[in-house]
């Protein structure tokens, strides 16, 4: 009697339906081989995250360097998108536009006191919300004045012109405190002008001569047409 296993193998069950000629024990070799697949597996992960960690695209069995550079390849394109996104950001800044108009008194939180004129500093006590933003400005353009000088010429909405017509109107003898930054650089904004307000000004317009060179004033006014610009555009969308 040689039991169960032998009566299966006389019947040839093992090698006719499984292909078992050892009967059970041929599960043994696909054990083996298995244990011998995973080994590899594992050893292939090893060598890639540990002991290459930095050659990209190393080819193991698990690894393949040309599906490797599929997915690399878009992941390099949005970062070189969103760079550019930036770059374009940072450079479309637009402007800063502070309009104070001067103040009598020097109560606490509501007036400062500014340094206008670099050359010949003059101190100035002004109410410390403006009159008028960088927000309300539709344009703005250098001018030549006579005697090779530069003026800056900023033009209103009309709402703003209105504000502007009646602050004047109301503060003769005082001084409007103008100040502006046209890059994301803090050391490009300053207190550029205090003129003063010796009559009415309507027409939405404001024209003063900068504390600053020429190529600062171009940078000025190219930086408010570009906020110019884009308030357009939010106000259209609206």
């Amino acid at each position: 009697m040689d039991g169960p296993l032998g009566f299966w193998r006389r019947l040839g069950f093992g090698s006719r339906y499984f292909g078992l000629d050892d009967g059970l024990f041929s599960f043994d070799v696909s054990l083996a081989a298995f244990f011998m697949f995973v080994f590899v597996v594992l050893f292939s992960h090893k060598c890639l995250y540990f002991i290459r960690w930095l050659r990209f695209g190393v080819c193991t069995m698990n690894f393949y360097r040309r599906r490797f550079n599929l997915y690399f390849l878009p992941a390099v394109l949005c970062l070189l998108v969103s760079g550019c996104a930036l770059w374009d950001r940072e450079h479309a800044f637009g402007a800063v536009l502070r309009i104070h108009v001067e103040s009598e008194t020097s109560s606490a939180g509501s007036n400062k006191t500014i340094s206008v004129l670099r050359s010949q500093p003059v101190q100035v006590n002004i109410s410390t919300d403006p009159i008028l933003t960088e927000s309300d400005v539709i344009g703005a353009a250098l001018l030549d004045t006579p005697g090779g000088g530069f003026a800056v010429e900023v033009k209103f909405e009309e709402t703003a012109g209105w504000r502007l017509e009646q602050i004047t109107s109301i503060n003769p003898g005082k001084h409007l405190a103008i100040f502006a930054q046209w890059s994301a650089k803090p050391a490009d904004g300053r207190w550029l002008a205090a003129p003063l307000i010796n009559r009415r000004l309507g027409g939405s317009e404001l024209t003063f001569t900068p504390d600053a060179s020429r190529d600062e004033a171009e940078e000025l006014v190219k930086a408010l047409n570009v906020d110019a610009k884009r308030n357009a555009g939010l106000k259209d969308k609206q």
